[in-house]
């Protein structure tokens, strides 16, 4: 492996890869450590936390616009009509500000419903 340009702007020095040769080096083909345990998880798959399924609730009571694909992908559309020459940047940007502020004004004013998502635990 050559490691950035070398004086005078020539080829710089090779610099051998390390870690050891031959047999202990790694996990083997089984992927599983000494102990016989793999560190890979079962799922590469997110598992939600109690708290963030309170906030995916809550967001859903309060907004399900929010929580759906369609709001992104008209947005989506409307930049690349602004690609096109459909629409106008400024005009999109004040459009999507009106939009969001008044989901933010009627989730603000609805706060107070939420207090059942968030009870604490005993």
């Amino acid at each position: 492996m050559v490691c950035g340009p070398g004086e005078d702007g020539k080829r710089g020095d090779v610099i051998p890869k390390g870690g050891k040769k031959g047999k202990g080096k790694g996990k083997g083909k089984d992927g599983k450590g000494k102990d016989g345990k793999s560190d890979k998880p079962q799922s590469r798959h997110m598992v939600p936390s109690p708290l963030g399924l309170s906030f995916c609730a809550a967001f859903e009571e309060l907004d399900a616009e929010l929580c759906r694909p369609q709001i992104r992908a008209y947005m989506e559309k409307q930049c690349a009509q602004i690609a096109d020459g459909v629409l106008e940047k400024d005009d999109v940007v004040a459009e999507n500000i009106k939009l969001f502020e008044s989901k933010f004004q009627s989730f603000r004013n609805r706060i107070g419903q939420l207090d059942k998502f968030f009870v604490p635990k005993d």
